[in-house]
């Protein structure tokens, strides 16, 4: 037996850029003979599956002679396999090495991090926020080298085609950097399995299936049913296509109503067909098939070719391994990044706007599913992001049906001033439509979802009146006011004949300040502006053909446009403002923003009696704002 003397070693690694590029480390070690060895390591990891080394050292031997060595190599993962080739010198002598591992490459940098799949499993309701933060999560583990295989998992997200086609562009930004994306399913709705069909594989539950039936809209129209409780409602609007009251005035769809519907819907399958055709290489005929013919069991999607394979989603070991080359760990959160110290970090804001545009302050109370955005908490959140030097561009999100028309133009005012200091780029999300394209207009570009909703440039105002309901209870009225507007807003009086001349007008001059904006913003003639509004809708894909916006995309792609934009690079970090409601009982009560909530609230249920809320809005299809409170009526 041999006794071998004890040895101690040191070591030390710094990563300049705070990211995986590039590593400098110094080891070392020292026995108690007197024989020491010191080693030197650069290494640039240049693309995501091979690093060059640059290594150098000196060693000192039990006879006291110095000996020193030096060399330069390469590294890469092909096949399976590590490939090494390296040429240096070794105590004067040169030398060199070719070598091949099984195994996959491993670094041997002391910080390098274990590559992993990155699981995500959604099984919520998808909301203009959650769709915001799902795609912003996978933007970010984009970002992390060691995130090997994306594995996704939909279940019950109530996802609409528009908001399929955002996961879609995120998946596909994965797979453009040279990793793998598994999506798996239960029982999914025909937008989850359209999401999915984007990836590299798609899996599905072995009882499960998809319910692939086509697009489709449903809405009710209650006039008739207003009208029997002694309750019309009574609006005045711009555009024969500007049809958001109509459910509460009549009892069927309007013609134009019906023609905007059709076209709509015919865009939307017109784009899936196309785009399941290529990703699952099927003809058009096939495509359409598989789009509108289901439900599918899940033994039918493998038989037609719609699914890749039936998996346990409780037991994906074997089926990620083989996806992924290898067995990787499974992680449901990225490991912590260092923060880059060596130099001011610039930053890409996310701006959210979702919900209805109000005035005042946002407002979530999510036990009665009540979200809006408030131009006064957005404008105060433009200002403070052209204050912030760390700030160097700013995606705006929307995602809004539409609101308030003082909101909507105080919002694009503020994004005009800040558009002149900063690069100021639009996602527009599932829903940008009315209000929600009038605050997008104040960006420099606009990407749309292919078959999200935008435009419906008009204006809407009007009431629901409750006269015969009044009479009908044998309720009396005594309503008394000075001038021919004063109780314009009363529930308990229709409209005369003099005010609905004078709404008319008003409408029309906001109408006005509408296609102005939406001219100047996109820099389009004012006349051709108003040929394409009149309250119609377009999905992504027409509106781009039309000059309503620019590219057809995502929001990964517009934060990539950003950076380039910015100067930034690729991995720059991302935040989003205005904050929400972190806590529960910040999102019962609510405070600061929350304070309208209580506002609203005391107004439905308090002393005050009834609460009327009603007002001037821009709005898009089967929404309504809640925009201005008026007096309460005693």
């Amino acid at each position: 037996f041999a006794v071998v003397p004890p040895e101690a070693e040191f070591g030390v690694a710094l990563r300049p850029t705070g990211g995986r590029e590039a590593t400098l480390e110094v080891r070392g070690a020292a026995d108690l003979r007197g024989e020491w060895r010191a080693e030197g390591l650069a290494e640039l990891v240049p693309f995501g599956h091979g690093a060059w080394q640059l290594a150098g050292g000196v060693r000192r031997d039990l006879a006291g002679e110095l000996q020193w060595g030096a060399g330069v190599g390469l590294r890469w993962a092909l096949g399976g396999a590590t490939w090494e080739m390296g040429v240096g010198a070794d105590g004067g002598r040169p030398s060199g090495q070719l070598a091949a591992t099984l195994g996959g490459w491993r670094p041997e940098s002391v910080l390098e991090d274990d590559d992993f799949v990155y699981a995500v499993d959604v099984h919520e309701r998808l909301g203009p926020r959650g769709l915001t933060r799902l795609v912003l999560r996978m933007e970010a583990a984009r970002r992390e080298p060691a995130a090997r295989v994306l594995w996704l998992r939909l279940r019950g997200t109530g996802l609409r085609w528009a908001g399929a086609q955002e996961l879609r562009h995120a998946i596909a930004a994965w797979r453009a950097s040279g990793r793998k994306v598994a999506c798996h399913l239960d029982d999914a709705s025909g937008p989850e399995w359209y999401a999915c069909a984007a990836a590299d594989r798609l899996w599905v539950d072995p009882s499960g299936g998809a319910r692939l039936a086509g697009p489709a809209m449903e809405s009710l129209y209650i006039g008739g049913l207003l009208e029997r409780l002694g309750l019309r409602a009574d609006f005045v609007r711009t555009g024969a296509y500007k049809t958001a009251p109509e459910p509460l005035e009549r009892s069927a769809p309007s013609p134009a109503s019906r023609r905007q519907r059709s076209w709509l819907l015919r865009s939307v399958l017109e784009r899936v067909v196309a785009d399941v055709a290529t990703d699952r290489g099927l003809s058009r005929r096939a495509a359409l098939e598989a789009v509108t013919g289901g439900p599918w069991l899940a033994a039918e999607l493998l038989d037609r070719g719609l699914a890749d394979a039936l998996v346990d989603p409780y037991y994906p070991r074997q089926a990620l391994a083989d996806l992924a080359g290898r067995p990787l760990p499974l992680r449901r959160s990225l490991p912590p990044r260092p923060p880059r110290r060596w130099r001011p970090e610039g930053r890409v804001a996310v701006l959210v706007v979702d919900g209805t545009i109000t005035e005042g302050r946002n407002l979530d109370v999510p036990l009665l599913d009540v979200h809006t955005s408030g131009a006064r908490t957005l404008v105060q959140a433009i200002e403070r992001l052209g204050a912030d030097p760390s700030v160097r561009a700013v995606v705006l999100r929307v995602d809004s049906p539409g609101g308030s028309a003082l909101a909507s133009d105080q919002i694009w005012r503020a994004l005009r001033r800040l558009s002149v200091r900063k690069p100021l780029l639009a996602s527009l999300g599932p829903t940008a439509a009315s209000g929600g394209y009038f605050v997008a207009s104040a960006a420099e570009r606009l990407w749309v979802l292919p078959s999200g909703w935008t435009g419906s440039i008009g204006v809407v105002y009007g009431k629901v009146e409750a006269s015969r309901l009044l009479q009908r209870l044998g309720v009396g009225l005594d309503a008394r006011s000075v001038g021919p507007h004063a109780g314009l807003g009363s529930p308990f009086r229709p409209f005369s004949a003099a005010q609905r001349r004078m709404l008319r007008d008003k409408v029309d001059r906001i109408y006005g300040i509408f296609l102005e904006r939406v001219a100047e913003g996109r820099r389009m003639p004012r006349e051709r502006v108003a040929e394409l509004a009149s309250g119609r809708v377009y999905t992504g894909d027409q509106a781009t053909a039309l000059g309503l916006t620019d590219l057809v995309g995502g929001l990964t792609a517009v934060l990539d446009a950003a950076r380039r934009r910015a100067g930034l690079p690729a991995d720059a970090p991302v935040f989003v403002v205005p904050r929400r409601p972190s806590g529960l009982l910040q999102m019962l009560l609510g405070t600061g923003e929350q304070a309208a909530a209580r506002t609203v609230l005391r107004a439905a249920v308090g002393s005050e009696g009834l609460g009327v809320v009603l007002g001037m809005a821009l709005q898009g299809p089967g929404a309504y704002a809640l925009a201005d409170e008026l007096p309460v009526a005693r």
